[in-house]
């Protein structure tokens, strides 16, 4: 028998803690990550039951690692009820928060933009094996996914409130169905591509990004690329020449010359050092004089292969992992990036190639293998002395 004036939510948890230790599912997501979805769901069904109930239920368990998992499975298991999210929208916890941005924008729960507009002055920062983020981040993304609205993220002196442009949307449309948020924010996108506003340009690949599938062709078409669009250099300049211990910096430059703007999702450098072999040719018509012949530079520049342009139909894309990896090239403007290339295990001569890893096709910075779009890459000749 309970006594007058305890709270019937202090029941539910001591029920729920009382149990834990018999409780499998519990003691499964407590693994946090570790808990593999397949076994979550084993669990939930043989509990039978409505499997996001089941879940929900868990957002009074005391284990923090616990409530962020149940929210995560939440997501994994597709339940888009925001009822069923409701119980954790007042947990303190920073990743709880985030698994419920992740979650709800996943599983595009339009009831739950007010809860996402809150989080947005949020600068807690979370770190993790995939990186660095701040909830305020994760909240604008998930706006982005479950709206498709442009809206510039917050920043440090454009706005005394970072959620203010958010909530003047929301006021504006909160009437109105999820899917007329993403058709009228796909032709914002659409219009900003359209344009040479850079920032509005990112702004928009950053929306098609976050927003997935619904954007997929608008984000295709807006990546694709002509073969003459990027000339690609390759240098490498050492002060003396190098030998097999040093490392030798070099230069990848990706320049637009074309007459529009480029967008690329560019990803890490990869490079392969291979020892340089030359291609048999025609035999000179004389030797040359003793002494007249000089040796092969040791560093050279050359232009990439143009390659094929691009097929009429494109793979489909992991729209997710292009988000932040967007680079807008007007007219004439170039992208750099440095590289370091050896230590070799013997003197001689190398042949450098050198890619820069194109997100939109290439699934591995190891994958030098042809691609949907022409490849970023060139390469070099250098010598490396004893």
């Amino acid at each position: 028998m309970v006594r007058p004036g305890i709270p019937a939510v202090l029941l539910v948890l001591g029920l729920i803690e009382a149990r834990g230790a018999d409780d499998a599912l519990l003691q499964l997501l407590a693994q946090g990550a570790a808990a593999r979805r397949e076994e979550i769901e084993s669990l939930l069904k043989a509990r039978g039951g409505d499997p996001c109930s089941t879940l929900s239920g868990y957002a009074l368990v005391r284990d923090a690692t616990a409530r962020e998992r149940a929210v995560r499975g939440l997501g994994e298991i597709g339940c888009r009820d925001v009822e069923h999210y409701r119980p954790y929208f007042s947990d303190a916890d920073a990743w709880v928060a985030d698994a419920l941005l992740d979650s709800l924008a996943r599983n595009r729960v339009g009831e739950a933009v007010p809860y996402a507009i809150d989080r947005l002055s949020d600068r807690r920062r979370l770190v993790s094996d995939a990186g660095s983020w701040t909830l305020s981040e994760a909240a604008h993304g998930s706006l982005r996914t479950l709206t498709a609205q442009p809206i510039p993220p917050p920043r440090v002196g454009r706005s005394a409130d970072p959620a203010a442009a958010w909530r003047a949307w929301y006021d504006a449309h909160r009437d109105r169905p999820p899917a007329s948020w993403i058709a009228s924010g796909l032709e914002s996108v659409r219009l900003a591509l359209a344009g040479d506003d850079a920032e509005r340009r990112l702004e928009a690949l950053e929306t098609a990004a976050a927003v997935g599938e619904p954007a997929e062709t608008l984000l295709q078409e807006a990546l694709r690329r002509a073969p003459s669009d990027l000339v690609v250099t390759l240098s490498c300049d050492p002060d003396e020449p190098p030998r097999v211990g040093d490392q030798v910096a070099c230069t990848l430059m990706v320049r637009n010359v074309s007459r529009r703007r480029v967008a690329l999702a560019a990803g890490e450098i990869a490079t392969v050092v291979s020892p340089w072999a030359p291609e048999p040719g025609p035999a000179p018509a004389s030797p040359p004089r003793r002494g007249s012949a000089a040796p092969p530079s040791r560093t050279k520049e050359t232009k990439a292969k143009t390659g094929a342009a691009p097929p009429a139909v494109a793979r489909p894309l992991d729209a997710r992992r292009l988000r932040g990896h967007f680079v807008d090239l007007g007219p004439g403007d170039s992208l750099r990036r440095t590289l370091s290339v050896g230590p070799v295990q013997t003197a001689g001569r190398y042949e450098v190639n050198t890619r820069l890893v194109d997100l939109q096709s290439g699934p591995r910075k190891e994958d030098f293998a042809s691609s949907d779009a022409p490849p970023i890459e060139a390469s070099v000749i250098l010598r490396f002395e004893q």
